[in-house]
């Protein structure tokens, strides 16, 4: 991949100041951002996405741009902008198979950010919708945490009970 993008990088940047508006910038832009990601240049890489996202309302790769948008900001320690983005994302895609992934993402960004309500809200939510027992797990434990902080034993209890039982 490193080798390819060494290659196509500067051609479809190239192409991006030579055809502002060209045919093909949305695919210019998407390769721009794949190989800044994979040699770590989130800046670049969340200008191209940005770019793509600002100029591509309907396109078919939205939904994947927008999360890598989203993970290119937490790379680049920009945790409200990620979890803007995260945001965004579970706004637009609501019946999204991945749904309960991002709720994890934003719930752990909310919290840390503290925003308790926001982070308890996305937890009950993941328990809501998965299935999965790392998911259950780890959105009990946030939701004991969260409960505990607040003096509030009874909400915390099923969720400690949930903890212990694992």
């Amino acid at each position: 991949c490193a080798v390819l993008c060494d290659l196509a990088r500067p051609a479809f940047q190239y192409y991006l100041q030579r055809f502002p508006s060209g045919k093909y910038r949305g695919e210019a832009l998407a390769t721009v951002a794949m190989c800044a990601h994979a040699v770590g240049e989130f800046a670049a890489e969340i200008a191209a996405r940005e770019g793509f996202l600002q100029e591509f309302h309907d396109a078919a790769r939205r939904d994947p741009m927008l999360l890598r948008l989203a993970e290119a900001y937490e790379h680049s320690n920009q945790p409200a902008q990620a979890r803007e983005r995260y945001s965004q994302w579970l706004l637009e895609f609501p019946d999204h198979t991945l749904r309960a992934d991002i709720l994890m993402r934003h719930g752990i960004l909310s919290g840390v950010q503290g925003g308790d309500t926001q982070a308890t809200e996305d937890f009950a939510e993941v328990l809501r919708l998965s299935r999965d027992s790392r998911q259950r797990a780890l959105a009990h434990a946030a939701l004991a945490q969260s409960y505990a902080r607040r003096d509030d034993c009874a909400a915390a209890l099923p969720h400690l009970s949930a903890v212990i039982e694992q």
